[in-house]
């Protein structure tokens, strides 16, 4: 049976996440972005006190004139 190797933190933080982010920025975000007229953007953060856990949610809802 063969090992999985998971990458690192550092290196998912720092090489894997931006290149996704950059990838669904172009497949996604980009090309809806010229077919709308509105666009609405929601953040919200929750962070734990005495630990690592965080969330972040993102909702962007692009309105077309039609």
């Amino acid at each position: 049976m063969s090992k999985i190797n998971l990458p690192s933190r550092r290196q998912f933080s720092q090489e894997i996440l931006p290149k996704l982010v950059e990838n669904t920025n172009q497949l996604y975000v980009l090309f809806s972005l010229t077919k709308c007229n509105t666009i609405i953007i929601s953040f919200d953060l929750w962070m734990s006190k005495n630990a690592y856990d965080i969330f972040v949610k993102l909702v962007v809802i692009f309105l077309k004139s039609n």
